[in-house]
């Protein structure tokens, strides 16, 4: 969204998304509504943005499968608890020379380095270590440019996971956003996020499929 294309003062990406998640004071929702009414520019990106920044509700139990099943056992009960130490690790088979923390090799994009960003009251962190229920959330790759990566997003706590994003095709460049927000609710967590040449497979990835997925451990914020 530009001015180019805006009727006036175009409405900020992080007010769209307040707006979505009705979190603006009723004058200054107002505000955006009426100008959303008049500006077919703003309205859209509204539309999309209404669309992905959803609340991430707690799913029914689904029993563990598999090697998921056995690592996400051996790290999750001690892991996971408020106040524990936070890792970012790359779960990948075995290479000659491994990606740096937090990346992956994908056919096609070479390695793609994965950056958890959480919005708080106002405040950007990366790479943050808690979850807070009013916390917002999004997924940054940096590849290198000309390559493509297919990525999709996996939120574990105990027994559940749930996929907040539609599995999609990002083009490489520096901090590039996964288009989407997502909140976490009930306490800790962790953010998986699959990357792969084509659409990652979630069965595989219930099931117990490693390769190409960079996860990160969130405790319950206070």
């Amino acid at each position: 969204m530009t001015a180019a294309t805006c009727i006036g003062e175009p409405v900020s990406w992080l007010r769209l998304e307040r707006l979505a998640l009705a979190e603006l004071d009723a004058p200054t929702a107002a505000a955006v509504r009426a100008h959303l009414d008049a500006c077919a520019a703003c309205a859209g990106a509204f539309a999309r943005i209404a669309d992905d920044a959803r609340p991430l509700p707690r799913l029914p139990a689904v029993e563990p499968r598999g090697a998921w099943a056995r690592w996400r056992l051996a790290i999750g009960g001690v892991a996971l608890a408020a106040g524990a130490a936070v890792a970012l690790v790359a779960l990948r088979p075995a290479a000659v020379a491994p990606p740096p923390p937090g990346g992956v090799r994908v056919k096609g994009a070479g390695v793609v380095v994965v950056r958890l960003v959480r919005e708080r009251d106002g405040v950007i962190a990366f790479d943050p270590d808690d979850v807070r229920d009013a916390d917002r959330w999004k997924v940054e790759l940096t590849c290198a440019p000309g390559g493509a990566a297919w990525v999709d997003v996996a939120v574990v706590q105990g027994r559940d996971v749930a996929f907040p994003l539609a599995p999609q095709q990002i083009g490489c460049g520096n901090a590039v956003a996964v288009p989407g927000a997502f909140r976490i609710t009930d306490g800790a967590a962790e953010v998986c996020v699959a990357l792969a040449p084509r659409a990652p497979d979630r069965e595989k990835l219930r099931g117990g499929a490693r390769e190409g997925v960079v996860c990160r451990r969130l405790a319950a914020g206070k």
